[in-house]
């Protein structure tokens, strides 16, 4: 906090007293993240945000730098301007933090910049929150406007905190009230690597994955937080879509209550019957009896023999066998 007040200092000093500052010290003295927020400014204020992308951490500073020298005016002064800009028009990174440390939020905030057209580079957890941290300093999330769920900020306008207070506060609210319930979704087990995979694909094939395009999870942790984050962004109002039917015991049908409730209890279902058709092959792989070639071929004889088929012959001469033993002691059948 000392280090940024410094800034601060400078660049007061140069607007009262007109003292230059050496331009590249201070550049070097940013941090990656506080170069980042100022060469976005940058590009924003030469209307060429279409053409900004999440540089390397080694290449910030000196692109920055090069930025600042593009033109005839002095780069302390294009620097001072861009700090000004930086101070008193991007969020404070204290009203976010609750989401970009936390990869579910981090991703559920994701898909509203997508909504918004905002590109967002293929990445890694690492490379993705450091863009989205990024994205709210110049962006109010507005999950409630379905046409506009992204509101931009004006650099050229001074912020208006109680508005960045309010804006955030709602997000909280509605993340919060709106995000599926963990009741929901106990039966998902994080441990288990197989389900979270076959969920997975099974979201992305029911084109329901948020950011299926965008954020690569790297294990099935990151997968896991991922499908729940789909969840989390799915409508949970009133369905009235008539594909979004649920059949019951009975053979009738009843529509979901919200498409989030028909894909959480549709995969369930799935799930549930893929695990039962599994144990199901299991069992019966266990009461399978291999046999010679010579003996399966008298097996054949003697069933064509006595018009029966093979596994009754085999089953009778088991259960004739057993019945005609003499046991001493009880054993468990």
């Amino acid at each position: 906090m000392k280090k940024i007040r410094n800034k601060v200092k400078l660049s007061d000093l140069y607007l009262r007293d007109n003292k230059l500052v050496n331009c590249s010290k201070i550049v070097d003295r940013l941090t990656v993240d506080e170069a980042r927020v100022l060469l976005y400014i940058k590009y924003k204020l030469n209307n060429n945000l279409s053409r900004y992308i999440l540089h390397d951490q080694e290449d910030v500073h000196d692109l920055l730098l090069a930025k600042l020298l593009e033109n005839q005016v002095s780069p302390d002064y294009n620097l001072d301007v861009l700090m000004v800009r930086k101070a008193s028009s991007t969020i404070p990174s204290i009203y976010f933090e609750w989401v970009v440390n936390d990869l579910r939020k981090a991703i559920y905030v994701g898909e509203l910049i997508i909504k918004s057209v905002i590109p967002i580079p293929s990445s890694s957890k690492n490379n993705y929150l450091e863009f989205i941290r990024l994205m709210l300093k110049f962006n109010f999330p507005n999950p409630n406007d379905d046409n506009s769920p992204i509101q931009e900020i004006d650099p050229n306008h001074a912020l208006d905190i109680k508005e960045v207070q309010r804006q955030f506060l709602g997000l909280r609210e509605h993340y919060y009230q709106t995000k599926v319930r963990q009741v929901s979704v106990k039966w998902i087990d994080e441990n288990n690597g197989d389900q979270i995979n076959w969920l997975y694909n099974y979201l992305i094939e029911a084109d329901k994955m948020c950011l299926r395009d965008v954020f690569i999870p790297s294990n099935s942790a990151e997968q896991y937080v991922q499908i729940l984050a789909s969840l989390d962004i799915l409508p949970v109002t009133p369905n009235t879509v008539e594909f979004n039917v649920l059949p019951l015991k009975d053979g009738k049908v009843r529509l979901a209550k919200s498409i989030r409730g028909y894909y959480i209890k549709t995969m369930k279902n799935a799930w549930y019957a893929k695990v039962f058709h599994k144990d199901k092959a299991v069992e019966k792989s266990k009461r399978q009896i291999t046999t010679t070639q010579d003996n399966f071929t008298r097996l054949n004889a003697l069933a064509k023999r006595y018009d029966k088929s093979p596994n009754k012959i085999i089953n009778e001469l088991i259960a004739n066998e057993y019945n005609e033993l003499e046991w001493d002691v009880d054993i468990e059948d």
